[in-house]
């Protein structure tokens, strides 16, 4: 085992190349770093070392763009003997441990580095469009260099079971491709020695550096990280990373590395805000040092100040003058970088949300609608995410063809934020009269959180509206939020798979694996096994044809000799029957429930072939976020911004139904992970992470083709007529979509057909009259309503005028007992209540109904009282500071109850 000081021992580092090529190991004064340099330098190169030194003086001579620089890139690697890869999209959907793909090497994690599947190309040469959102306040005029959306290129070796190459031969490519290719001089580049640790994986690293500028990270992945002890691993990676926008940053040398990306669209956005040009000197002055502010140790506005005092004494200027120029940049930027990034996003399959994926998709449009608001533009975010569209089409033309559904998200997005905006003064009085009532006199950071998150309401927007006094939250106090909220997310990150847990049972020690069945011969439903363990109502066979619950399907159920299988799970390797009933042999005679296994395969196989409709008709973003197939009926949860229109679920309903009369045959057949990649692409993981070397690829041709270990029909003819019967929201950024297919679907048609005929007959009228019986009935029964509730309001206000209320303190206590419902209660309360006064009604009828109501004067929480007393009277309620419903059972302790409102909770 192995520490950190191990990996960072000089023998790591001290190469053959460097010494042959006049490379000199020295030490830096001000970090301490030990780096490889041609020439005698105090500083290592770091940005937290020497400013950018670059900015007006590019060290890469040419003027070279983005697209040139990975021209040339992709030339010289594959001049080098290297495979270019296609690019993988920027949601890392294969891998467990993560939401985004955040650089080249989580294309390969963890499949092929723990050996699971073959690499793609060997060595492999990518050029891998990735997204971090950790340093997203960097963004901006934080660094000038940090972007959310980045290309890393890479030229990645696998070196398992032989060696391909290792560091001598990638320092030598690397140093070649820069000092060779793009003229970069040798004595404006160092290699600064590191450790790297990432996804469990660590290893010694170079990072190269030129003039403040990191332009490529060179690392040499061969130990396992366990918690900061170290263990060689089978296979050693040659895992490089170039930044593709820093390379042309360096080349360019602009002020910002912005500038040097995205030339266009800033161009334009400086246009259409009318943002005059700055003043050269003091923003390339001003970017320099940024360069060493680091915004993980620092407050970045506090810092930023400094600079610019330090600057404005400098030059001469004031610091009104500098954040005059600077300030309109920093949103200019940001609005710059989140667009290409959201382009990416949106276009790989997010759709905004409260969780996961979507909450950062929805963070990043909130940002950057926060950004043109402070410029005081009239412009539409969607238009420039379509210019970004428009500049990288022609090396990514999959975002131009998704580009309309991008766009609609975007637009969706950006409706919901300026309806948020509209409501800013109704949303925040709300949460400032929230702490009125609980005493408090100060906004608090939490609200300020809250606020944001809920209605994307920033720390400046929130001051506008406020009558309170705030406490001292900043943007730097939100992010912090926000960044455990994103370290939450990654942590808990969860798919819907079609695999189980490895989890064991103890009683299950020392059992061997059980012999499956239902794969081989799906029609097997009678079979012979050997019990190998009973314990409880728990049955281990030797082998079993009943299929375990997973994947959102239902498991079999059947008898195992005479008792009944009530359910079937799968620990690990061994399938578990739970039973009802004696096991009275070793050997027993199985049987499962035939009926109930074709209904669960239609709806398994029937979710295919409506996600693949989902996708044609409502857009390539939807993918599958959950699942459930039962016997009598199913859902399938996907990816959607709003409600599907009823024409559209017709359509999703109409065109399954078309598939299944075409009578497809359906492929089902086991691929190794990478193979399967590559032919059907990353629309295989709808279900989520699937484990394993091999998958198995259910595929319905030119349809959908997913990893699924689930039981599945051979033809789409055989799943049967599907009927979508529901559509639900179960929670942001996603639709559910209820339906059954086949015998299921006939016994719907059945029943609803007998509501039908059974209401007509209720009504006395003919079937085919019964809309217009329906349409009748209600209109008399909306009068009769009408009437009623006019006469019952009559008649609370009466009565709520006979209620005198006691005078506690300052408080107008009202507790009464009254015969009548919940709408009863609101009514008196209504009639009775002021500023003063807290009431609370008891409705007696069959339950116990609960009212309190608490004036705007009341330091009093209703629902936290309303609550306290349903428990009490074995119920439950709740509510808000100011209202609170709920009921009770227990009309015995009624009377303590009363008593206990005057004594305890308001004395």
């Amino acid at each position: 085992m192995l520490t950190r000081e191990d990996l960072l021992k000089p023998e790591h580092f001290n190469l053959k190349f460097f010494k042959q090529n006049g490379f000199l190991r020295q030490k830096c004064k001000k970090c301490g770093n030990n780096f490889w340099a041609t020439v005698q330098q105090d500083e290592c190169g770091d940005a937290s070392c020497v400013s950018y030194n670059f900015i007006g003086s590019p060290v890469i001579p040419g003027k070279l763009t983005w697209k040139k620089i990975r021209e040339k890139y992709i030339k010289f690697f594959e001049n080098n003997g290297h495979q270019f890869v296609k690019r993988y999209p920027v949601v890392a959907r294969w891998k467990p441990d993560t939401l985004f793909t955040g650089a080249g090497i989580f294309n390969y994690m963890p499949w092929v580095l723990n050996g699971s599947a073959k690499p793609p190309a060997n060595p492999a040469l990518t050029d891998q469009p990735s997204v971090r959102f950790v340093d997203i306040d960097n963004v901006g005029l934080g660094t000038g260099r940090h972007c959310t959306e980045f290309s890393m290129l890479g030229h990645h070796v696998f070196n398992s079971p032989k060696q391909i190459y290792w560091k001598e031969k990638a320092i030598e490519l690397c140093h070649g491709f820069f000092t060779s290719e793009l003229k970069l001089p040798l004595d404006k580049i160092s290699f600064v020695e590191n450790l790297w640790k990432g996804g469990g994986n660590a290893g010694p690293c170079f990072e190269v550096m030129s003039g403040g500028n990191e332009i490529a990270t060179m690392v040499f992945m061969e130990f396992e990280d366990r918690g900061g002890i170290y263990s060689p691993m089978k296979m050693k990676v040659v895992d490089p990373g170039y930044g593709l926008e820093r390379i042309a940053w360096a080349s360019q040398g602009t002020p910002t590395i912005y500038d040097s990306i995205y030339p266009k669209v800033i161009k334009f956005l400086r246009k259409e805000g009318r943002i005059k040009s700055y003043n050269k000197k003091v923003f390339e002055e001003f970017c320099k040092l940024s360069s060493c502010m680091n915004v993980e140790d620092v407050n970045v506005e506090e810092e930023r100040k400094i600079l610019i005092d330090i600057i404005g004494k400098k030059l001469g200027t004031t610091p009104d003058e500098i954040m005059e120029q600077v300030y309109p940049y920093h949103n200019i930027y940001r609005i710059a970088d989140h667009s290409k990034a959201l382009a990416f996003i949106l276009g790989d399959g997010v759709v905004p949300s409260n969780i996961q994926e979507g909450y950062l998709a929805r963070l990043l449009i909130r940002r950057a609608l926060h950004s043109i608001r402070n410029l005081g533009m009239a412009l539409d975010l969607g238009t420039v995410v379509e210019q970004q569209i428009n500049e990288v089409k022609d090396i990514y033309p999959e975002l131009d063809e998704k580009m309309k559904n991008i766009l609609k998200m975007v637009e969706s997005e950006e409706e919901k934020y300026k309806s948020n905006m509209k409501n800013a003064s109704g949303n925040v009085k709300k949460f400032q009269d929230i702490l009125l009532r609980g005493g408090k006199k100060k906004f608090d950071k939490k609200s300020f959180v809250m606020l944001y998150e809920s209605y994307g309401l920033n720390p400046e927007i929130v001051k506008e509206h406020l009558d309170l006094p705030s406490e001292s939250v900043t943007a730097l106090d939100i992010k912090e939020e926000i960044r455990k909220n994103l370290e939450e997310e990654e942590t808990r990150k969860k798919r819907t798979g079609d695999y189980q847990s490895e989890d064991q049972l103890a009683f299950l020690d020392g059992l061997p694996q059980t012999e499956i069945l239902y794969y081989e011969k799906e029609d097997l439903f009678n079979f012979e096994a050997r019990v190998l363990k009973v314990f409880d109502n728990l049955v281990v066979l030797d082998k079993s044809g009943f299929y375990p619950r997973g994947g959102g399907a239902e498991p079999d159920l059947g008898t195992i000799g005479s008792a009944k299988v009530i359910d079937v799970e799968k620990k690990g390797n061994i399938i578990v029957h739970t039973i009802e009933g004696q096991i009275d042999s070793v050997t027993v005679k199985c049987s499962v429930d035939m009926d109930r296994r074709d209904r669960i395969v239609r709806h398994h196989t029937g979710a295919h072939v409506i996600n693949g409709a989902c996708q044609r008709v409502l857009g390539p973003h939807i993918w599958q976020r959950g699942t459930r197939k039962g016997a009598n009926k199913a859902h399938l949860d996907v990816s959607h911004y709003e409600i599907p229109s009823p024409e559209q679920i017709r359509k999703i309903e109409n065109i399954s139904n078309e598939l299944i009369k075409k009578k497809v045959n359906i492929e089902k057949k086991v691929f190794g992970r990478t193979e399967a990649e590559q032919k059907f692409g990353f629309r295989i993981y709808q279900g989520g992470v699937v484990p394993g070397e091999k998958l198995k690829i259910v595929n319905i041709p030119g349809w959908d083709a997913e990893a699924c270990g689930g039981l599945h029909k051979n033809n789409t003819s055989e799943v049967g007529k599907i009927i979508i019967s529901k559509i639900e929201k179960p929670h942001d950024g996603v639709i559910r979509l209820v339906f059954r297919a086949g015998p299921a679907a006939e016994d719907w048609l059945v029943s609803r057909t007998n509501i039908l005929k059974e209401s007509a007959k209720v009504l006395g009228v003919k079937d085919s009259d019964l809309p217009k019986a329906v349409k009748q009935l209600l209109t008399k029964w909306k009068t009769l309503r009408k009437r009623l509730e006019i006469k019952n309001k009559k008649e609370a206000a009466d009565l709520a005028k006979k209620i005198k209320s006691e005078k506690v303190g300052s408080i107008e206590l009202v507790v009464q007992e009254v015969d009548g419902d919940m709408k009863k209660l609101q009514e008196m309360s209504r009639t009775l209540g002021n500023d003063n006064t807290f009431i609370t009604l008891f409705g007696i009828g069959e339950k116990i109904s609960v009212f309190c109501s608490a004036g705007k004067n009341v330091n009093i929480n209703a629902g936290l009282i309303t609550s306290k007393l349903c428990s009490d009277l074995g119920g439950k309620g709740g509510g808000s500071p100011t209202l609170g419903r709920g009921f009770g059972v227990d009309k015995s302790k009624l009377a303590k109850i009363k008593d206990k409102i005057k004594k305890e909770l308001i004395v």
